[in-house]
């Protein structure tokens, strides 16, 4: 990744408050002066109920010509102590995206059982590793990948497309590129 980097963190989002037309994560660029490209998308699942069988949708859509209103708000994690803050660019959960339908770029099936009982056997404890979770990464090995980019006015988000009582740990890392 680029020196420019940034990592944002969504921690315990939960699914109800979020609403099936809000993101459980997301980011917004809204700087004419900046690109966003996103390399890597991961999930947790942090779940503690007694949630059975919740098996839910997320969509990973793109937005073009499109903003934000009525969400909650997060300050990304630089890579470094020399990174300049973004100008213009919101990472944020929750809230309305105003504008175009969205480009769903990918489409996962993800179990949002209570990942807190630890047993033997339990295919729920998955839910917990970060490498089974990674929901979108663009290998450096393979010049064909290449990173979700973001030009002005355009809006990435995670958005779960179906109901559950549950709750969401993701992360978003990304890289930014004056223009």
């Amino acid at each position: 990744m680029a020196e420019d980097a940034f990592t944002a963190y969504y921690v315990n989002v939960s699914f109800l408050n979020a609403g099936l037309s809000g993101p459980m994560a997301g980011i917004y660029n809204a700087s004419p002066n900046e690109i966003i490209r996103i390399y890597r998308v991961g999930i947790s699942n942090i779940t503690v109920l007694a949630a059975v069988g919740n098996l839910v949708r997320l969509d990973l859509n793109v937005y073009r010509n499109s903003s934000i209103g009525d969400s909650t708000h997060i300050t990304p994690v630089k890579h470094g102590k020399n990174v300049p803050d973004l100008e213009a660019v919101e990472c944020f959960w929750g809230g309305v995206i105003v504008g175009n339908s969205p480009n769903t770029i990918r489409r996962v099936a993800w179990s949002c059982e209570e990942a807190i009982r630890m047993e033997a056997g339990n295919i729920n404890s998955l839910g917990c590793l970060v490498e089974a979770n990674i929901i979108f990464e663009v290998n450096s090995n393979d010049n064909n990948e290449q990173p979700i980019v973001l030009r002005p006015g355009e809006i990435f988000t995670i958005l779960n497309s179906t109901s559950a009582a549950s709750y969401l740990n993701s992360f978003i890392e990304f890289t930014r590129e004056f223009i």
